[in-house]
Formats: C-alpha cells, structure tokens, sequence
C-alpha cells in the first residue's frame, strides 16, 4: 500500500517514489486506482504528477482509461502531458 499513501501526500511525493525506490513496489494492480483517484486531486501538480505516473502503468486498460479522462483536465499541462501519454 505503499504507493497509495504516497500518491495522497502529493506531487513531490508521487515524483520521488517514481523516481526512487517506490517504483519498484507499485504493482499497476495497486498503483492504478490511487493515482487514477488522484486525477481528481485539487491541486494541478498532483494531478500532472499522476498522470507522468499513469504513463508508466499505460500497457494496463485502466490506466489507459484514467489517462483519457485526464484528457479533459481544466489544466493545460495535465491534458498535454495525458493526450501524449496516449
């Protein structure tokens, strides 16, 4: 459940467990549903952080299907960096 926790703290946090160690225990099974919980985040950087994480996980539907739906994002970047993940 690592990967759940770290998503819920923020951007900052979904970055460096991508980046880092946290990559290696986020099972598309766990991660995917966190982070596509995440696209409804207030904040735009968690939402842009999920998605750069969701690109990771885009071989699985739903992480396809969470991508597509952040390519309707009120933020510009989210829906850029969504649209390319796709």
């Amino acid at each position: 459940m690592v990967q759940c926790r770290v998503v819920l703290v923020g951007a900052h946090r979904v970055q460096q467990a991508e980046r880092g160690h946290g990559r290696e225990v986020a099972a598309p099974g766990l991660a995917v549903p966190a982070l596509a919980k995440s696209l409804a985040d207030p904040n735009a950087d968690v939402r842009k952080a999920a998605v750069a994480a969701l690109t990771r996980h885009r071989a699985t539907e739903d992480a396809r299907a969470a991508l597509a739906t952040a390519t309707t994002d009120p933020d510009a970047d989210v829906r850029a960096y969504a649209a390319r993940a796709l």
